[in-house]
């Protein structure tokens, strides 16, 4: 029967291995999209060169460049926030087939720097979450380096990774701001839990959602304030070049047009949206789902909250993303998101723990896993968004149980609270 050691001497031999195989995958994804303008990266250079030259990437010229710079028909639409200015502005500053190829060495940098981030992370909460699991244990008593191997050459190794850097997207950055977020709150350090949070509002279906766990503790309030004068000071060029009205009516529009695409119609998505799409319930709008989750996070922390003493800041970020990507209609390469989660979520106790580790391996190449082609047939669909929304919302129910107290305990924190304040 294989012992403890046994396990731990193998995964410490097989990690070089899989972290290999992870680089691996890293650099053929930029060897194969070297000599192309990656697809969605167009969108992030043309605005960057709109704003550089004095434009607004929010009004119609914007869709009329792509197509003249890129030959995009239709879909050209700028609907990321302002706080993308200096970002974007960066990487026009070479021509697009220079600044694409920069963008895929860059998120294969991010992916590699956000996986020491959750291990620094993970290596800072291990010893405050009380008793152990026997998942905590074995992964706390291999080395830093072997555990950095193992995580970060599972998720370069992800589909979620692939498709990011074959799209050209900013989920790999997305997901390094919530590593940098974590791993900052973890070790109490203001700035790098502030720089996390600031790169998360880059996609504010996302960062704006972690604010509402966030708002329940006095270094979560801090963490955004930081965030937030940051956003607006990258933003500001864009707030003094065009007058308020008019960029805020060109960003709505932007957005509405943009949520009545194909790809960001129910079978597309990912989350609650998607589900209730497969399970035939009518289509609420991505707005409702946004709303829902803003609604389970506040309602998942006001509870937690209950535990007075017990939980932390990182407590309410994990609990936060876990519900943001189990409940929002994001895209299934959104969901390297997860991977910020993974070693929290598995470190949590049983069964809740061993739930997580299932539904990240479902999730890890769901889109190779099997689906009836009769529900996809003649619409938008992105592989695997059934089972990755399925494992995220497994992820969530994981986090919440593990985090929420229970019913008796809840019963027991109200009554204690409301004996104190009739003795006020």
């Amino acid at each position: 029967m294989a012992t403890k050691a046994t396990w731990q001497g193998l995964a410490i031999r097989l990690a070089p291995l899989l972290f290999a195989a992870g680089a691996g995958h890293l650099l053929f994804q930029i060897w194969k999209h070297w000599d192309v303008v990656t697809l969605d990266f167009r969108f992030f250079w043309l605005a960057g060169d709109f704003w550089l030259n004095g434009g607004n990437p929010y009004d119609a010229s914007y869709a009329a460049a792509a197509e003249a710079q890129f030959g995009i028909e239709r879909g050209a639409i700028w609907y990321y926030p302002p706080n993308w200015f200096a970002l974007a502005a960066l990487l026009s500053l070479p021509d697009p087939l220079s600044a694409s190829r920069l963008w895929l060495i860059v998120n294969a940098g991010l992916l590699l720097g956000g996986g020491a981030l959750n291990v620094m992370a993970f290596r800072a909460l291990r010893g405050a979450a009380g008793a152990q699991s026997l998942i905590t244990k074995f992964l706390d008593a291999l080395p830093a380096s072997s555990l950095y191997f193992l995580f970060t050459g599972a998720v370069a190794l992800s589909q979620a990774a692939g498709n990011s850097l074959h799209l050209g997207q900013s989920s790999i950055l997305v997901y390094f701001g919530a590593s940098l977020l974590l791993s900052g709150a973890a070790r109490g350090r203001l700035v790098l839990a502030g720089a996390g949070l600031a790169i998360l509002m880059l996609k504010p279906q996302i960062g704006a959602l972690v604010c509402a766990g966030l708002i329940f503790t006095p270094f979560g309030r801090r963490t955004i304030a930081m965030a937030a004068l940051a956003s607006i000071a990258i933003a500001a060029p864009v707030f003094i070049a065009t007058p308020p009205a008019e960029f805020l009516g060109a960003f709505a529009e932007g957005v509405a047009r943009y949520t009545d695409q194909a790809y960001n119609m129910p079978p597309a998505v990912t989350g609650l949206r998607h589900l209730a799409w497969i399970f035939g319930a009518p289509d609420m709008g991505s707005l409702f789902y946004l709303l829902l989750a803003l609604l389970l996070i506040s309602a998942a922390s006001l509870a937690a909250g209950l535990r007075r003493g017990e939980l932390k800041t990182t407590d309410f970020i994990i609990l936060s993303i876990a519900i943001a990507a189990a409940a929002s209609p994001l895209h299934v390469y959104d969901l390297i998101l997860l991977a910020a989660l993974a070693l929290p979520a598995i470190s949590l106790p049983l069964p809740a723990g061993a739930l997580a580790l299932s539904a990240l391996a479902l999730s890890w190449r769901a889109g190779n896993l099997p689906f009836p082609e009769s529900l996809s047939e003649g619409v938008t669909y992105y592989a695997g968004s059934f089972y990755a929304s399925l494992s995220a919302g497994a992820i969530a129910a994981a986090v919440c149980a593990s985090l929420i107290p229970a019913e008796a305990a809840r019963a027991r924190d109200v009554d204690r609270i409301r004996r104190s304040v009739a003795g006020a």
